[in-house]
């Protein structure tokens, strides 16, 4: 941590900060998703056990308009007194931390400094910007995809080999509508993109033993990106002396990926398993966030907006434990344990604004997790400890380290009581992040960037089934 302190300015001092605006922002967004789906299933006997076939009709829709508006009227450059203050509502900010850093400082009452703008009506009344236009934006998305699938199980040297294998295809058109700026004004555009998947997919079950089995499993899936990222929209950071924007890709194409799993399972005991496995993971694309300098009225900002990557893996191993504890005398025979861990390995191929690409670890995925529960459930005692632990996680590759703060790694205790009154009635105690545990970021060569404090959450309530 740095050590930073004010020549002049005293931030516990109302009267030797000036104004200098309110920034005043609306966002009308809506979103709407609809579907049907029709199924339909001819049991048979033999090998073949069951055939189904499907088929689904889906079709989402996102609208967003926002609208900025700075007052500056009667707030810039002018000192204001304590009554327009709030006194700073954390007393161990940063605590616990190096570096000489402010660690509280007078907080502005909204409604005061708003009583104080003038002129109000005009700008609230007046024209869309250019800016106004380039944040909004429309998003249609359909769907409509038909799959068969054939259930079977057969015996194969004394071991019972089940599963079943099938084939679905989607068709997905989108159509994003907003507004592109040409260098003096905000016009409309649309962008119509139409893709077909087939996308097949197999699952065997060996069954060894009774309490033995190994599970395959083989597929192509696809994620469609998120609907704000197919936006044709450019935000530009209201920030003079920091030239940022972020924007969205119409372009984007979905993540493609063939995936293989397989599982080795050991129920050695009633409600209690071994179980160890491995994956790997096929990306033919994926999405990642790009930062680039982009031209504007003639200033050059740091643009950061999804990009399609090219060729990935994502691969590793598992492991899973549970044991119930029913050899114990009662009422300690409703102890149970669990616990997995799991570790990855990834990269991808990224691609430089100049055209060149590099390979460097995924975004988003953590190299190792954990996670560990204690529980007892006898009678109508239900009680449940755990505590989960993901590592550190990369945000942005090749942003030059400005475009996302990484998160560090971080682990949180949580608890779970409940007691059932009656078969329809159970009182429940909750605490989420009983340890305060504290979420925190970095950006490139380990420089802090932020954290979050999420601080400890209690509930108690009550379940009631009618």
């Amino acid at each position: 941590m740095p050590n930073l302190e004010f020549l002049t300015a005293d931030l516990t001092e109302s009267t030797t900060l000036p104004g200098r605006r309110i920034e005043y922002r609306v966002n009308d967004s809506l979103d709407r998703q609809r579907a049907a789906t029709f199924d339909v299933t001819r049991e048979l006997s033999g090998v073949v056990q069951a055939l189904r076939f499907g088929a689904k009709y889906e079709k989402r829709d996102r609208t967003y308009n926002r609208r900025d508006i700075n007052f500056t009227s009667g707030i810039s450059g002018q000192r204001f007194d304590d009554s327009y203050f709030e006194a700073f509502p954390v007393d161990d900010f940063l605590s616990g931390v190096g570096g000489n850093l402010p660690t509280n400082w007078v907080m502005p009452d909204p409604d005061r400094f708003w009583d104080a703008a003038t002129g109000k009506e005009a700008l609230l009344d007046a024209p869309l910007t250019r800016g106004d236009r380039r944040n909004s934006y429309a998003i249609d998305e359909r769907i409509i995809g038909g799959y068969g699938m054939a259930e079977f199980s057969l015996p194969l040297g004394g071991v019972t080999i089940r599963g079943d294998a099938g084939l679905r295809y989607a068709h997905t058109r989108q159509t994003s509508s907003g507004y592109a700026d040409n260098g003096s004004a905000a016009l409309p555009v649309s962008y119509e993109r139409n893709y077909g998947n087939f996308l097949p997919s197999l699952n065997l079950v060996a069954e060894f033993t009774s309490n033995l089995q190994m599970h395959l499993a083989a597929s192509k899936v696809i994620t469609r990106p998120s609907l704000a990222d197919l936006a044709p929209r450019l935000t530009i950071n209201s920030n003079p002396t920091v030239l940022t924007a972020v924007g969205g890709n119409p372009e984007l194409r979905p993540f493609e990926a063939w995936q293989y799993d397989g599982t080795v399972e050991w129920y050695f005991a009633p409600g209690s398993a071994l179980i160890g496995g491995a994956f790997y993971k096929d990306i033919t694309t994926f999405v990642f966030q790009q930062t680039r300098n982009f031209d504007l009225d003639g200033q050059i900002y740091r643009l950061t907006a999804p990009q399609n990557g090219g060729n990935a893996y994502v691969a590793g191993i598992e492991i899973a434990y549970q044991q119930l504890f029913k050899m114990l005398p009662a009422p300690f025979d409703g102890l149970g344990f669990q616990a997995n861990y799991t570790h990855t390995k990834s990269k991808g191929t990224y691609a430089l604004s100049d055209g060149t690409t590099f390979r460097d670890d995924l975004t988003d995925v953590a190299g190792d997790s954990f996670n560990l529960t204690a529980f007892y459930e006898k009678g109508p005692v239900g009680a449940r400890a755990s505590y989960s632990w993901r590592g550190k996680v990369l945000r942005d590759v090749g942003g030059a380290g400005l475009a996302a703060n990484n998160d560090a790694a971080f682990g949180s205790l949580d608890f779970d009581i409940s007691y059932k009154v009656t078969p329809n009635v159970t009182f429940v105690v909750q605490g989420i992040n009983v340890a305060g545990g504290v979420q925190w970021q970095y950006v490139r060569d380990d420089r802090f960037a932020g954290y979050t404090d999420y601080g400890t959450t209690l509930m108690a309530g009550v379940r009631a089934r009618f």
